[in-house]
């Protein structure tokens, strides 16, 4: 049997996410099909984490196990995929390389825009950033990096052991034309919802809302914010994720 790698993209407007659904369109479902009619056996296929409905990656790794050669094996998938797939690279790798617990970082960004733009609306958000109060978001993403605890910042999974999520790096970058945001943000694991209810925080504190004591008080000792909305999932995009074999 002979491990591999997928290094792949894909635009998840028309999928619900990641993980195969019942009666549902998912990433994963696509690509199993496809490398069970193209090995002619069946191929189960692992990811290196789920995405939510919408959203989308820039790069995303999965891995399956076969013993059938195919040659010309990259030209083959990628002719068969569909559009909004692409893929970008196949790697043979040991028996023991796991695409999802051998990742040890995972970074994204989501897209923001000025007000309603109809062309950016599956890849970006509209919201009035000319209003929002900058120096208190870029304050309050200092805060993420200081706590590991974010189960107030997540939807709740009674399946999982722990909230803990190592953000190491968060940030609120601004264009020079003041007309587009992106923030970008990345940590070992991601809980689901996470970076959504993050962006969500961030927001209400740029409005007002939610003071950057109260972000402080959620992350530290466990406690409630009084607004945790999860934004929109279609300007989230996956952006990068490192191994230390790749």
């Amino acid at each position: 049997m002979k491990r591999y790698f997928l290094e792949i993209a894909f635009d998840g407007t028309n999928y619900s996410g990641w993980q195969i659904q019942p009666n549902k369109k998912t990433i994963q479902e696509t690509i199993k099909k496809l490398l069970s009619q193209l090995f002619n056996e069946e191929i189960k296929i692992t990811g290196c984490g789920r995405t939510d409905t919408g959203v989308h990656a820039k790069q995303y790794f999965l891995h399956f196990d076969t013993s059938t050669t195919r040659e010309t094996l990259f030209d083959r998938i990628k002719l068969m995929l569909p559009k909004d797939i692409s893929l970008i690279k196949i790697i043979e790798v040991s028996k023991e390389a796991h695409s999802r617990f051998d990742a040890t970082e995972r970074s994204y960004t989501y897209y923001l825009h000025q007000k309603k733009n109809i062309f950016k609306r599956y890849f970006s958000l509209g919201e009035n950033i000319e209003n929002l109060n900058n120096e208190l978001i870029l304050e309050a993403c200092k805060i993420f990096t200081k706590y590991s605890n974010y189960k107030q910042l997540s939807k709740n999974n009674p399946t999982i052991n722990n909230y803990i999520s190592k953000v190491s790096k968060a940030e609120w970058k601004i264009s020079r034309s003041g007309g587009d945001v992106e923030f970008s943000v990345t940590a070992n694991r991601f809980l689901h919802n996470q970076i959504r209810r993050m962006l969500g925080v961030l927001l209400n504190i740029g409005k007002g809302k939610v003071s950057l004591e109260e972000l402080e008080n959620a992350l530290k000792n466990n406690i409630s914010l009084k607004y945790n909305d999860a934004v929109s999932p279609n300007g989230l995009f996956l952006h990068s994720i490192k191994y230390p074999f790749i």
